[in-house]
């Protein structure tokens, strides 16, 4: 019943590594922080990076309920990280 939401960064060009890079802002910041870093890492050295705003960090992963705002960091580690790693794989 949660939303996260990720923004993806692609590369015009790929490097030799083909790894994927998660960025995952610190608990009282939106996932905008990590934009130019993100860009960065995927225009400049050519890594597929993935910048995560876990629940409730954003207009867009706000709970429907309003008033529903009861999840703790457990949640995060838990639920969201573990669904978005999957989604990435």
């Amino acid at each position: 019943g949660y939303s996260v939401s990720l923004k993806h960064f692609a590369p015009e060009e790929m490097n030799n590594v083909k790894k994927i890079i998660l960025m995952i802002p610190g608990f009282f910041c939106r996932r905008s922080v990590m934009d130019k870093l993100a860009r960065e890492m995927a225009l400049k050295y050519g890594y597929r990076v993935f910048s995560m705003d876990m629940r409730g960090r954003s207009k867009y992963t706000l709970p429907r309920n309003k008033r529903d705002n009861s999840w703790t960091l457990d949640d995060y580690i838990q639920d969201d990280f573990p669904a978005v790693i999957e989604w990435i794989k």
